[in-house]
């Protein structure tokens, strides 16, 4: 659906909104932050992880943040407010391990807000919230989410929570409860256009 990239130059002071997404890869950053993405603003999005033939994506995301070390970066301040995901297998992605590319740009992924976020009929859904080690974690805040599917695998993160239904752990995983305003989404999702 959507791809920001920061490798040739930084991505920055961006806002995607008000999008319906079909048979979609996600609301993607990434893969080449080495560049730096900053300032990010991804709000009333819908997904739907089937096109109009009801095919289903080869790679089926909601929300996503991607890097390995061969083109890692910072990538920071960045809010997804108000997402609804339909029929999506992986819900959040924030891997700093993309592929196996080695190499000396570690992805950082700081000052993540996922605020608003509900998924229905995600047959075998799953988040993976992962920071590349003990040097470069994972800084996201998840705030009003409710998702049909909570198999959830983190690592090298720090979460801060509130008013959300999955439960990250893993080695190198701190959860903090925090405040925050707003609500789960009422989400509805339109049909694709033409039919």
């Amino acid at each position: 659906c959507v791809a920001i990239k920061g490798g040739n130059g930084a991505s920055r002071n961006i806002t995607v909104s008000n999008n319906h997404c079909y048979g979609t890869h996600g609301l993607s950053i990434g893969s080449e932050t080495n560049a730096g993405v900053n300032n990010v603003l991804m709000t009333n999005n819908t997904l739907q992880g089937t096109d109009s033939s009801g095919t289903r994506s080869s790679s089926d995301n909601g929300i996503r943040i991607k890097s390995d070390p061969s083109r890692g970066g910072l990538v920071s301040q960045i809010t997804y407010d108000n997402t609804c995901m339909t029929g999506i297998k992986d819900l959040l992605i924030f891997n700093p391990f993309y592929s196996t590319h080695s190499g000396s740009m570690i992805p950082t992924f700081t000052n993540i807000v996922v605020n608003g976020a509900k998924a229905v009929s995600s047959s075998s859904g799953e988040s993976v919230l992962d920071g590349f080690d003990s040097s470069h974690i994972l800084g996201l805040t998840l705030m009003n989410v409710s998702f049909d599917a909570t198999k959830t695998t983190a690592q090298f993160a720090n979460v801060g929570m509130a008013n959300t239904n999955i439960a990250p752990s893993g080695t190198g995983v701190t959860v903090t409860s925090v405040s925050g305003s707003g609500s789960v989404p009422s989400c509805s999702f339109p049909s694709f256009p033409g039919l």
